[in-house]
C-alpha cells in the first residue's frame, strides 16, 4: 500500500468546510480511497489541529 502525507491545511479545509478548497480536498480523499492509498499526517499536524 502506498502512503501519502497531507498538509495540515488539507485536513482543516475538510474539517472547516472551507469554501475555496473543500472540493479539492474531497477529490483528494476520493482518489486515495479508489487507489488504496493510505493518508498520513504528521504528529505536529495533530497538535496544530
Amino acid at each position: 500500500m502506498r502512503k501519502v502525507l497531507i498538509d495540515t491545511n488539507v485536513v482543516l479545509d475538510l474539517a472547516l468546510n472551507r469554501t475555496d478548497f473543500v472540493e479539492i480536498a474531497i477529490s483528494l480523499l476520493r482518489i486515495t480511497e479508489k487507489n488504496n492509498v493510505k493518508i498520513c499526517i504528521t504528529a505536529s499536524s495533530v497538535t496544530d489541529i
